[in-house]
């Protein structure tokens, strides 16, 4: 896609897989990447989201079963990419 930098944001509503998340992208060291984490509610920030749209939205596979969450992906990302279901041991 030619990008010369990347802005991530993201979402949870679990501030465990927040720090998590937070943990392993202090790893990355790169200053044309910005990675930012939140814990927060995933509707109210897909809303925002649609208003000005990424270019790559990825979501958890449950999320598409999530009647409040599913509508909002396409509109949040010019394209979604949706991330099959661990199994217990990768989640771990």
């Amino acid at each position: 896609m030619g990008f010369t930098a990347i802005e991530a944001r993201g979402l949870d509503d679990s501030l465990a897989r927040v720090a998590r998340a937070r943990a392993l992208a202090a790893c990355l060291i790169d200053p044309a990447v910005g990675i930012s984490f939140e814990a927060t509610d995933p509707v109210s920030a897909l809303i925002e989201e649609c208003d000005f749209p990424a270019d790559i939205v990825i979501a958890h596979q449950d999320a598409l079963s999530d009647a409040q969450i599913a509508p909002l992906l396409e509109d949040a990302g010019r394209m979604v990419i949706v991330e099959p279901r661990q199994s217990a041991e990768l989640a771990a």
